[in-house]
């Protein structure tokens, strides 16, 4: 039975809802949450009114800690007798709770007294016993041989769960932020804890202190390891070792060699029922928390370790694939040198290796520093990593080993050129886009020879996205990309950056050049592959902004397509990020927070669901969550980083800006995304911003009008319906009412002929169709502009209302429509000044809807509205 399920069977018998008495056994390693299943119980029975004692054995005598409440303070902490217990139990006669835990603890006397306690329970009373199972001397009999339960009372045995991925993220994010989550360090958290409860608290607290350290064996498991380890018998302890240091799932046979014992089985099945060790699959064991492995192995004398080494590295060498990594890591303590060095060579070229980079850069530190190595050793072991790094998720550790290979003595120009390409590559796409394009453009004239190489070289500085760069500097990229060669392959890849470009750009027949992009195919070499994946996913997102949806469609259905051509979980990050950004302008919400928040973590998603998470929030009213966004946005000093979205997101602030009423800020955010179009050159890219840049600068109208000359100076021979649709909205703002509304409603239709509903809505809004705009943004979920749209068709009713018989309606308990329009937007984090501007009510009266909707609804604080 799960925790869960125990716990509303105890909820209903402590409520009077059933009247058998139910014996709760659970019986888990330390830190499975039995305390905190516990607490929970007795919280809920103080709830109730329920008589409850929660007890716990002291470990030499039959005493226990009594709290009356939970959760426990020192105030209320005593020791009482087995006596008082049995007295206070026996004179229950209602709904009571006894939880007594730590039961590996007692001795023979209070055992014999809990027995007693199980067979005497009162009616509707719930008796909760705990222990550690690997300290039971009969790990199946909680409380010894002796128990006997009468019939009357009904059992339920809970075995406590491990925390699954999304369980541990979801507290990971609430711990340390989703910005200092990524996948690769959640993945990691999951694998060493076993989806322990505590050992993933423990080493989330570790991680708040030191956030860029790697996870290091918490104190509280180094100290349970070893008092395991203590409990043991030699022959399990020598398995228990063996299986640290191999350090991952073993068979039985390969543990009694690397511990040098013929015979393990008697000796395996101590280890396990100690709880050190647990069987995995396919007869396979390893450790229960795979982080324990690490303190086992700390703990060993340098002596033991060496000569253990040898042994694991022969009975991994004759896996089947067999684990270079691991091979050679073993091999380092051991040698000869060329053994180990043969095994990195091999470790650096395996794909599945790579796939922990970290591991690999472990093993190449060493090598680099060795004068045993030839530099041309090194080289060839810096390819291997490089070529791999762009697809793997790389760590900054794998930026800091490239750049230090890179300046290596000896290299030749051909190798140096390449590893160069893949940092430039690297620092492009994923940190610094300046240093990334600064290394690219070093990196062309030393690959000048490799066309293959070069070409890939000028395809990355003729993608626009980055900053850096002008609309004109790209176009001579990517004819330098297109005269390279005319091996076909050469060919296939200046196509794609040329699509790329044409489509970001919003050049003309750009459907046709979707529609023909040369997708992976299986007979293509796997380098190539990755470059072709890489323009499908770029031409997608220019197509998104363009407001080319459908092509957008197109090209990420191709992508999935041709996902297992090429296995590369970056670029399938990227085009998870690509979905998100395209469900929002679709008009797709349903659940599409909450897909973008798991998003933060990873890279590739970041910057697609911090964009989608700041315009959900500004059209929801969550003016708090959108404040936040926007100055996460900033911190490490570089925006956004890609235009288009610096762009979107520019324009997002200006117009959250403007309805609080911060003109000053609004315009001087215009005014800097202004100056990034001019620098780039794509006015396609403008579209989610000029509208909204056009409204701040709105009481300087020559301002407002030198803008929108410009923009359409920037779109002439561009077919970008989003920038077409944009347009016609900055020209509406301008022009005298009867104008306006025709103009709105033009781009109300070019917006829906994307679809770009909100956009859609937000026209219509302005033409002055507040229903049809409020039917969509209902749809959507936009609270904060259905809120708008509410309050600008009452403003619009001109007839009176039908005369009522008395009084005002009698909502009750229940809150009025006026007051959870209000109450919604002030969970969102508005302020009374914010929603009376929306709703057209003085603060005033705002003020009294949101002291009424706290009265009914019994909340602390207006920001619990929500």
């Amino acid at each position: 039975m799960t925790q869960d399920e125990a716990q509303a069977r105890a909820r209903r018998v402590l409520g009077g809802a059933e009247s058998r008495p139910l014996l709760v056994t659970i019986a888990g390693s330390a830190g499975t949450g039995k305390s905190h299943w516990v607490a929970g119980l007795v919280r809920e029975a103080a709830a109730l009114g329920v008589a409850h004692l929660w007890a716990g054995f002291t470990g030499c005598e039959a005493l226990f800690v009594h709290a009356s409440s939970a959760p426990l303070r020192p105030g209320e902490l005593r020791v009482v007798s087995v006596e008082e217990v049995d007295r206070w139990w026996s004179a229950q006669t209602g709904p009571a709770l006894l939880a007594v835990e730590d039961l590996h603890d007692a001795s023979g006397e209070a055992l014999a007294a809990v027995r007693a306690w199980t067979a005497a329970m009162p009616g509707r009373a719930v008796l909760v016993l705990t222990a550690r199972r690997e300290e039971l001397a009969e790990p199946e009999l909680i409380a010894g041989p002796g128990l006997r339960i009468p019939a009357r009372v009904s059992v339920r045995q809970v075995v406590p769960t491990s925390w699954g991925p999304d369980r541990i993220r979801a507290v990971a994010h609430a711990r340390l932020g989703p910005q200092r989550c990524p996948g690769q360090l959640l993945t990691r958290l999951h694998h060493l804890s076993g989806g322990n409860p505590q050992v993933v608290v423990d080493l989330l607290e570790l991680l708040e202190t030191t956030p860029d350290a790697e996870p290091r064996v918490p104190a509280r498991l180094a100290h349970q390891t070893a008092a395991h380890l203590a409990r043991i018998g030699a022959a399990a302890r020598e398995l228990v070792i063996a299986a640290a240091m191999l350090d991952g799932p073993a068979t039985e046979a390969e543990l009694g060699t690397v511990a040098g014992r013929e015979e393990a089985a008697e000796p395996l099945a101590e280890a396990l029922r100690s709880s050190l060790l647990a069987e995995t699959d396919d007869l396979r064991y390893g450790f229960t928390i795979p982080l324990a492995a690490e303190a086992v192995r700390a703990a060993l004398p340098a002596p033991i370790r060496r000569g253990l080494h040898r042994r694991v590295a022969d009975v991994l060498t004759a896996r089947t694939p067999v684990p270079w990594v691991h091979v050679a890591g073993h091999l380092r303590h051991t040698g000869p040198a060329p053994d180990w060095i043969e095994a990195v060579e091999q470790a650096a070229s395996d794909p599945a290796a790579l796939e922990n980079h970290d591991a690999v850069l472990d093993l190449l530190r060493p090598l680099l520093a060795s004068p045993e190595v030839s530099e041309e050793v090194r080289g060839r072991l810096a390819l291997r990593l490089a070529r791999n790094a762009l697809i793997t998720l790389p760590s900054p550790r794998t930026v800091a080993m490239l750049r230090q290979i890179a300046g290596l003595p000896g290299l030749s120009t051909a190798v140096r050129g390449e590893i160069r390409l893949e940092l430039g590559l690297l620092l492009h796409h994923q940190f610094n886009q300046r240093e990334g394009r600064a290394e690219l453009e070093r990196a062309v004239p030393e690959v000048t020879g490799r066309p293959d190489l070069l070409v890939r070289a000028l395809a990355a500085l003729a993608n626009p996205f980055p900053v850096g760069g002008t609309l004109a500097e790209h176009h001579a990229w990517q004819r330098s990309a297109a005269a390279v060669s005319t091996d076909p392959w050469v060919v296939v890849a200046a196509e794609t950056a040329a699509t790329t470009l044409a489509v970001t750009s919003g050049a003309p027949g750009t459907a046709r050049l979707l529609r023909r992009l040369r997708a992976p195919q299986a007979e293509f070499p796997p380098r190539h592959n990755e470059h072709l994946a890489r323009g499908l996913t770029n031409a997608a997102v220019g197509a998104v902004f363009a407001g080319q949806v459908r092509g957008a469609r197109l090209v990420l259905a191709r992508a999935g397509e041709r996902a297992a051509i090429v296995q590369a979980p970056f670029l399938e990050h990227c085009n998870t990020g690509t979905h998100l950004l395209l469900d929002f302008v679709r008009g797709e919400w349903a659940g599409l927070a909450e897909r973008c928040r798991q998003g933060l973590s990873d890279a590739g998603v970041q910057v697609d669901a911090r964009l989608v998470l700041l315009w959900l929030a500004l059209s929801r009213g969550e003016w708090s969550e959108f404040e936040n966004g926007w100055a996460q946005r900033g911190e490490a000093g570089d925006g956004f980083r890609l235009v288009p979205y610096e762009l979107a997101a520019a324009g997002a602030y200006v117009r959250h800006q403007c309805a609080r009423d911060r003109r000053d800020e609004a315009v001087a955010a215009a005014e800097a995304a202004w100056r990034l179009v001019r620098e780039k050159g794509i006015w396609v890219w403008a579209a989610q911003l000029v509208p909204w840049a056009v409204q701040a600068w709105l009481p300087d109208r020559d301002r407002a009008e030198r803008a929108v000359a410009e923009f359409a100076r920037g779109l002439r021979g561009t077919r970008s319906p989003a920038a077409a649709a944009a347009l016609l909205w900055c020209r509406a703002l301008l022009a005298p009412a009867g104008d306006a509304e025709r103009l709105y409603t033009v781009a109300a239709g070019l917006f829906a002929g994307i679809p770009f509903p909100y956009a859609e809505a937000l026209t219509r809004s302005a033409a002055g169709d507040h229903e049809d705009a409020l039917r969509i943004f209902t749809r959507l979920g936009a609270s904060w502009d259905c809120a708008r749209e509410r309050s600008a068709l009452r403003a619009l009713t001109t007839r009176q209302p039908p005369r009522r018989k008395q009084g005002r309606p009698a909502y009750g308990d229940e809150l009025s429509p006026r007051e959870r329009e209000v109450a919604t937007l002030a969970g969102g984090g508005m302020t009374n000044r914010d929603i009376a501007r929306t709703l057209h009510l003085s603060p005033r009266t705002v003020e009294h809807h949101i002291a009424r909707a706290m009265q009914k609804t019994g909340v602390p604080s207006r920001k619990a509205l929500c």
